[in-house]
């Protein structure tokens, strides 16, 4: 199978059809056995076919069997894309898919690369009018209308595309010009075409003074324009003339705060607008304060904002006593008494909790230990002394807790006091 002849024009045009002609014939010893295959077109960059510049423009199907000698032409228009433009080569693949069998003789199923010169013609949008009021008014609606034509040669190659709407102090468009906003646009714009759009936006509540209007069409480049990209803003002649309006008088007037009521240590001066107040130990979380400013017409806004008091490290709550130890009396031979004390003190704070023994009033009556939350009371010493000398006497043992974190000041609670008495009957 071989592409004898091709014909095509050495121009054409993106956007367009290119007429091209070619003849396949069977030089081989056999019929090609089978009755269909593909004809494919194909443009590159380059004079070499099968690299990665390779596009693929076109698929014809041959239909019938083709004998030896035999031969066929195809006359047909191939579509130059939009995105084509400058020189190529274009080549006519007989049997693209190789579904004839060729044996050795495969390698030649292609013509000869044929110049294109493709002529790249593109649309050309421009704001070619603006319509506005001579007068507006700071924070009030203002309405701008505006109309885009297509003044290139070739249709738009987008669906859809943004237009753009700023005001400026000069006729140039530049960082620092009010931003109004963007409206959509999705029409189809061949040359010649144009559309009409308008939108209304709120000006800005502190403006004042002469501003233009401008209008940047397909503000995102999504249409392609090549050179002509440059000329896509339109801008008023006239400025337009923006007074002030009426600035409220806001006075606050009150404090709400929808979750929880205003704590004591809080207050707020509507003279000054200010807060001030110590919190007290218990009021680390958060608070939520809505501000309401009212003006003389009794027309009102709220503002909200959340007030976070942390936990003071320094500074913590004592432990307390949950269960203050009931005096003990025990006999002269009794052996050790063990008191648990894990549920004696606890701590509001969730902190750890350090125990001592903070006095002993007798400590030859009775020795007083903690081990692991465990107060031990030793009577051993008493076998050196007859029984009867310590019959009836006491000691008073005071047990304190502390925070154990070192970076907090310990603050004593109210000491659990052991009443220990020994009873002799002589």
């Amino acid at each position: 199978m071989l592409v004898s002849s091709v014909t095509t024009p050495e121009t054409g045009e993106n956007s367009k059809s290119l007429r091209i002609n070619w003849t396949v014939i069977n030089q081989g010893i056999g019929d090609t056995a089978v009755n269909s295959w593909t004809d494919r077109i194909i443009a590159s960059k380059d004079n070499i076919l099968g690299n990665s510049d390779d596009i693929a423009l076109q698929d014809f199907s041959r239909n019938g069997l083709l004998n030896v000698g035999g031969s066929y032409s195809r006359n047909e228009l191939i579509t130059i894309t939009f995105s084509f433009g400058g020189d190529y080569n274009l080549f006519v693949v007989t049997d693209y898919n190789q579904n004839v069998y060729e044996a050795t003789q495969e390698n030649n199923n292609s013509s000869a690369a044929i110049p294109l010169d493709v002529i790249r013609k593109t649309p050309d949008l421009q704001v070619t009018q603006i319509n506005v009021s001579t007068t507006a008014t700071s924070g009030q609606p203002f309405t701008v209308t505006w109309k885009v034509e297509n003044l290139g040669e070739n249709t738009i190659n987008s669906d859809n595309w943004y237009d753009e709407v700023f005001l400026s102090t000069d006729q140039i468009l530049n960082e620092g010009d009010i931003y109004l906003d963007r409206i959509y646009q999705s029409p189809s714009l061949a040359p010649s075409s144009f559309y009409q759009s308008s939108g209304t936006f709120t000006l800005p509540a502190d403006i004042q003074g002469n501003y233009y209007v401008l209008v940047r069409t397909d503000s995102g480049n999504f249409i392609t324009e090549d050179a002509l990209e440059n000329n896509n803003i339109g801008v008023t002649v006239n400025p337009t003339v923006i007074t002030l309006s009426n600035v409220p008088d806001l006075v606050i007037s009150n404090i709400t705060v929808p979750t929880q009521a205003v704590p004591s240590w809080l207050n707020f001066n509507p003279a000054t607008r200010t807060f001030n107040g110590i919190p007290t130990a218990d009021s680390a979380g958060t608070l939520n304060v809505v501000v309401t400013a009212t003006d003389t017409a009794q027309a009102s806004v709220s503002n909200a904002f959340s007030l976070t008091i942390l936990e003071n490290q320094l500074l913590d709550n004592p432990p307390t006593v949950n269960q203050p130890l009931s005096n003990l009396t025990v006999n002269e031979d009794a052996v050790n008494t063990i008191i648990d004390l894990s549920n004696i003190f606890s701590d509001v704070d969730g902190d750890a909790i350090a125990k001592t023994i903070f006095a002993n009033t007798n400590a030859d009556l009775v020795t007083a230990t903690i081990v692991d939350n465990q107060l031990i009371l030793d009577y051993r010493g008493l076998v050196t002394h007859h029984p009867c000398t310590y019959s009836g006497k006491s000691t008073k043992i005071r047990v304190s807790a502390s925070l154990s974190r070192s970076q907090r000041v310990s603050m004593q609670p109210n000491p659990s006091i052991i009443h220990w008495s020994l009873t002799k009957i002589c």
